[in-house]
């Protein structure tokens, strides 16, 4: 598939999108890409299956908010004259989809091209670390229950039907994210059947549910974090202490807690005293680092359930 312009189609004009839309709000635009499922079908997804590229680690199945153990659905596999004893058995996953069972396939984009290329264009426009997953569910299922995210996730529907429910997120953002009564939330903000082409923006702690219609149901998850201010902070430290006239010294002894106490607070005091006299500077540097670990690769996304 060509990956001309499908960021645009995605999300219409991606300077707005960017900058008033992403990570902010819903977002929902129906009929936005043309031939989805030559993004992705399920003949590539059986054909990636069967290629014996599919890891433990790339993919789990679960069924009533459960996860099915992995191991489960392996085989060996020669690769290189070595056997290899982590490959998902295609027949076995494809057989449990089969009887109700959601497939979750993560790090798309480190298997098929044109999903990598797709990433690519989301992580230069978005500025953070981004990943696609696959979601393939059988029909009337739902996988998991009412839930929210830590990451932000644009939906692209490439194959049948799937139903969202949507809600603004609760004032006590500490709730966990499987930790909803439905009984107790109000009317969903978003209540729409997602079509092929369909895309739909779910913001991180925006609870949502997720469901099947009549037909099987695959859908692309791209999903990006951005890094919090302790991440932040951290790499501001490492990259001060690069710069101290201290960068490379060794503690030499165990020193008492005293010494120590000391000693820190004066090495720490040098370090902040530096980052202050060249706060602009230093700021344009961190931000240029952010940016380039986001671009190539940044921290994986874990927790991610639709």
């Amino acid at each position: 598939m060509s990956n001309v312009n499908l960021v645009n189609e995605m999300v219409g004009d991606p300077s707005v999108f960017a900058r008033d839309v992403y990570a902010r709000e819903p977002f929902l635009r129906r009929g936005a890409v043309s031939n989805p499922e030559e993004f992705v079908s399920l003949q590539s997804i059986a054909a990636l299956l069967k290629r014996g590229s599919v890891r433990r680690s790339d993919f789990f199945l679960a069924r009533n908010g459960v996860r099915l153990q992995s191991d489960d659905f392996l085989r060996v596999m020669r690769v290189r004259g070595n056997s290899v004893a982590d490959i998902a058995d295609a027949s076995l996953v494809l057989r449990e989809v089969n009887k109700g069972a959601t497939l979750v396939m993560s790090a798309l984009d480190r298997h098929v091209d044109h999903v990598a290329r797709a990433v690519e264009d989301l992580r230069a426009l978005l500025r953070f670390h981004t990943e696609a997953m696959v979601f393939v569910t059988p029909p009337a299922n739902q996988a998991f229950p009412v839930h929210h995210d830590g990451t932000d996730t644009l939906i692209l529907q490439t194959v049948g039907t799937k139903h969202w429910s949507v809600w603004s997120p609760p004032e006590d953002v500490a709730q966990t994210s499987e930790g909803y009564d439905e009984s107790t939330l109000p009317e969903p903000m978003i209540d729409v059947v997602l079509e092929p082409g369909d895309v739909l923006h779910v913001p991180r702690r925006y609870p949502h549910r997720v469901r099947s219609v009549d037909n099987t149901s695959v859908h692309v998850t791209f999903a990006s974090r951005p890094d919090d201010w302790a991440m932040v902070l951290l790499l501001g430290l490492e990259a001060a202490l690069a710069r101290s006239r201290h960068a490379g010294d060794y503690v030499d002894r165990v020193p008492t807690s005293e010494e120590f106490a000391a000693e820190l607070r004066s090495r720490v005091d040098e370090v902040l005293a530096g980052v202050q006299s060249g706060s602009d500077e230093f700021a344009a540097d961190l931000a240029r680092s952010l940016t380039n670990r986001s671009l190539n690769g940044g921290r994986g996304l874990g927790g991610l359930l639709d």
